[in-house]
């Protein structure tokens, strides 16, 4: 991937513990490299250890970029558990995102609300295909309306203002 020079690498839950793989991402990175780090299984110590074998060498912290995550196929909405987004966030002053596994995109709207500024939703051709992911991933007509509603939800956000909106007025 160095050789290919990407800007941004992203880190699958099944590496979140690998420390010595990712203290050598963080000795053969940049300074600017930007990092998605996905935590499926983990828990705070373990995110805890991950940043700081990142941010060991070149990584800066600033463009680490952590993905809560429920690493069941298709994940249950009882075991998505959004709030610790908001944990995760505040425990490490950090952008947060969310990697979502469940059938639909409630989840993934939700975790909007709760400041996630990356959204990994897998993708598939067929939901029919072997594997484990397919039966959780969007099809491309549902990834269009995906992507529609991710939008049409950041909106929906407004700002932190409590004002008289311009209709109201």
């Amino acid at each position: 991937l160095k050789k290919m020079k990407l800007k941004i690498l992203k880190i699958s839950s099944t590496d979140l513990n690998n420390i010595p793989f990712l203290e050598y991402i963080s000795k053969k990175s940049s300074k600017s490299t930007k990092i998605i780090l996905s935590t499926g299984m983990g828990n705070i110590i373990e995110i805890n250890y991950a940043i700081n074998a990142l941010t060991k060498f070149n990584i800066l912290k600033k463009n680490i970029s952590v993905l809560h995550c429920t690493s069941s196929y298709p994940a249950e909405d009882q075991f998505l558990n959004l709030r610790a987004i908001n944990l995760i966030k505040r425990k490490f002053d950090i952008s947060i995102g969310y990697s979502d596994h469940s059938v639909d995109h409630i989840a993934s709207l939700v975790s909007i609300g709760f400041g996630a500024k990356i959204i990994e939703k897998h993708f598939t051709l067929d939901k029919k295909m072997m594997g484990p992911d397919h039966k959780a991933s969007l099809n491309p007509k549902e990834l269009i309306e995906f992507i529609s509603n991710i939008r049409r939800s950041e909106k929906t956000l407004g700002s932190a203002k409590k004002i008289a909106t311009t209709p109201e007025k």
